[in-house]
Order: C-alpha cells, then sequence, then structure tokens
C-alpha cells in the first residue's frame, strides 16, 4: 500500500514512538490508531505557542533518559486498543481514544475509554499498558494511581480532545494499568492480522482471543475494586480526623470508579 504525504508523516511519528518489528502490523494496526491521536499543534487555541513548545522540549528530555521499547512493550498497547474497539473486549459500546504523546508519557496514560452511560453523558477510563513481567514494575505503575488519589488527583490529560463529547484540552479521569504477558502480546498481534487479512480465524485462535478478553477483562474489574477499597479506606480515615474537603474528594473519586466498574461489570466477563 502507497502512503500519502499524510499518512508518511504519521508513520514517522509511529517510528519515533516505537515501532513493531513487523512491517504488516505497522501498516495495518499501528498507523491507524497512530491517525487518531490529538495533535499539540491543535491545541493552539487553548494553550500558548510557547507552552505547547515547553511541552514538547520536556518530552524530548524524558525520551533521552528512556531505553527503546522492546517489540512486546510496542505490540501490547495496540492489540489491547484493537481488542477493546474490534472483538469488543470490556463492552460492546466503548470508544477508544490514543493518547497525545505528552500525556502518554508524562501522564502514562496510552489510551482512554469511552462509555456512553446516559444520553450525551460520558465515562471516561484511562489505561496504562504494560509488557513488562518484573513484579516491582507493574506494582510500582499501580501504587502510583493509588498514590495520585491519596494525593486527591485522579488520572490528568493535557492535550485530551472527544468531539462527540465536546471536550477540548485537560481533563480529570480514573485510570488503570492492565498487564499483558509477552507471548499473549505477540500471540495476540498474529490473530489480529490474520483477521485485519482474512476475516477469519480457526477455532484454536478464537479461544486463544477470547481467553485473553477474559484475562484483561478479570483483571480491569479486579483493579477498579481494589483502587474503590482503597479509596473507601481513605474515606474511613478521613472521617477521623473530620477533614470534610478530603473526604468529599474521595467520595467523588469511589463514585467515579464506581461508576465505570457498573458500567463494565454490566458486558465484561459473560
Amino acid at each position: 500500500m502507497r502512503l500519502n504525504a499524510e499518512e508518511k508523516i504519521i508513520e514517522r511519528i509511529s517510528r519515533q514512538r516505537g515501532e513493531s518489528n513487523n512491517p504488516l502490523f505497522v501498516e495495518k494496526i499501528q498507523v491507524e490508531w497512530d491517525k487518531l491521536r490529538p495533535k499539540t499543534k491543535d491545541f493552539s487555541d487553548i494553550y500558548a505557542q510557547q507552552e505547547m513548545l515547553a511541552d514538547k522540549e520536556e518530552i524530548e528530555e524524558i525520551k533521552e533518559g528512556f531505553e527503546l521499547k522492546g517489540e512486546t512493550a510496542i505490540v501490547g498497547e495496540y492489540v489491547i486498543m484493537e481488542g477493546i474497539y474490534e472483538s469488543q473486549w470490556l463492552a460492546e459500546e466503548v470508544e477508544v481514544i490514543p493518547t497525545n504523546e505528552f500525556d502518554d508519557i508524562k501522564h502514562g496514560v496510552d489510551f482512554v475509554l469511552r462509555f456512553e452511560e446516559k444520553a450525551g453523558k460520558y465515562l471516561y477510563l484511562g489505561v496504562d499498558v504494560t509488557t513488562s513481567i518484573d513484579r516491582a514494575v507493574i506494582e510500582d505503575k499501580r501504587n502510583k494511581i493509588l498514590n495520585f488519589l491519596r494525593q486527591g488527583e485522579l488520572g490528568k490529560l493535557k492535550y485530551f480532545e472527544d468531539s462527540v463529547a465536546e471536550i477540548k484540552g485537560s481533563i480529570e479521569l480514573p485510570r488503570v494499568a492492565i498487564v499483558l504477558r509477552p507471548k499473549d502480546a505477540i500471540k495476540m498481534q498474529e490473530i489480529m492480522l490474520k483477521i485485519k487479512e482474512h476475516n477469519k480465524i480457526t477455532t484454536e485462535e478464537e479461544q486463544e482471543l477470547n481467553k485473553v478478553r477474559t484475562d484483561v477483562e478479570r483483571e480491569v474489574v479486579s483493579q477498579l475494586e481494589k483502587i474503590i477499597m482503597y479509596v473507601e479506606k481513605l474515606i474511613h480515615k478521613e472521617k477521623h480526623y473530620k477533614d470534610e474537603e478530603k473526604i468529599n474528594k474521595y467520595e467523588k473519586f469511589s463514585q467515579t470508579y464506581q461508576d465505570v466498574l457498573s458500567r463494565i461489570r454490566k458486558e465484561a466477563l459473560h
């Protein structure tokens, strides 16, 4: 497939973020998702040019200290997005919104899930995907979420845009960290490419796809439950100290996570 000028630019951006070693995966899946990422320049009506330039420089400095993403780390993020959107993991009606590079690197959110709760009202969940097998790395990601909550903060994004909900700019949202085993990431890559090319997979491949789907759904539900329990403990603690401001904030956090959990429970694991 020949790429036009715009697609070549997107492909170059994809390489800067880290690119799969599988050219077909890049063409059929990775580049298509990267086209949907909010572009910093499109927020010039909200942020000053100098501020956006400073954000870009900050990210470049952070990236200098990064190790290059391995194959499974790159693939993991995209196969989870693909599975949720194309195969209805978590819910049938869910939109997947990839994040701007600034929010990916600075705020640790790879993509956002949007659930329609009521007409014109939406729930959001930020997702960080890792294929690390290092328990310390996994726990660090999850503990960061809890630490932010304890400090009175949800996850945050700066360069977010959802034209359906008419939201543009910074938002706060609940988030989770999903762990995908490296071998599952590579296997899902193979199966999803087969679906893209032939729209058909074997019964065995369908079983493998469903197993990973179930694993992801169980992990998300379990994580949401644990986060809610943690926030409820914070509420109990602050009631002892009678800190109404913190109590109100934590109660809002708890309700936000419960709303997302209830929405996912309606359709996941069935």
